[in-house]
């Protein structure tokens, strides 16, 4: 109790100067977790922490504490400890050289978790509609030049855009 009466006769430019501080912290981690592809952020309010949500529930928020802490010594609160699995709690109590760290393996981890991974998705339907369309250009009914020319469409008549539009379609829908 003594020592709270002597807290209480402490200078408030002391507890200005610690508040300018860690509004500066909080508006770096802030700005910084709004500059990161997928992120959501709310600004904080007067907290000691940024509570994000992570780019889509492909991956729970313990699973993906777990990979930055491995793969990039990034240390950050799982959201399903406070109720919201789709979230990440991040402090703002520390210098701003490892907010900026942090804040950098965190974009690390996020491209590495889900864009590259939605990347390797759409490149596999990629090679996947790819070898489709080779097997249909390779089949019988388009070894027929007068059939189909690839590459020399923009100058056909669209009598002809609509026959080969009609033998793509059956030929897509044997497969």
């Amino acid at each position: 109790q003594k020592g709270a009466l002597e807290a209480l006769k402490i200078n408030n430019e002391f507890f200005s100067m610690i508040n300018s501080h860690y509004d500066q912290r909080r508006s770096l981690l802030y700005e910084g977790l709004k500059n990161i592809n997928g992120i959501c952020i709310e600004e904080p309010n007067g907290a000691f922490y940024a509570f994000p949500k992570l780019p889509n529930s492909s991956i729970t928020s313990v699973d993906f504490c777990n990979k930055a802490l491995q793969d990039y010594g990034l240390v950050v609160v799982p959201g399903k400890a406070f109720g919201a699995d789709e979230c990440i709690r991040m402090s703002c109590a520390a210098s701003e050289i490892k907010i900026k760290d942090g804040l950098q393996r965190l974009e690390k981890a996020i491209s590495k978790y889900y864009w590259l991974k939605s990347i390797m998705i759409k490149l596999k339907l990629f090679l996947l509609s790819s070898s489709i369309l080779f097997s249909i250009f390779s089949s019988p009914v388009f070894s027929n030049p007068k059939v189909l020319k690839v590459g020399a469409i923009p100058d056909q008549n669209q009598d002809v855009l609509d026959k080969r539009f009609n033998l793509f379609s059956k030929e897509l829908s044997k497969q």
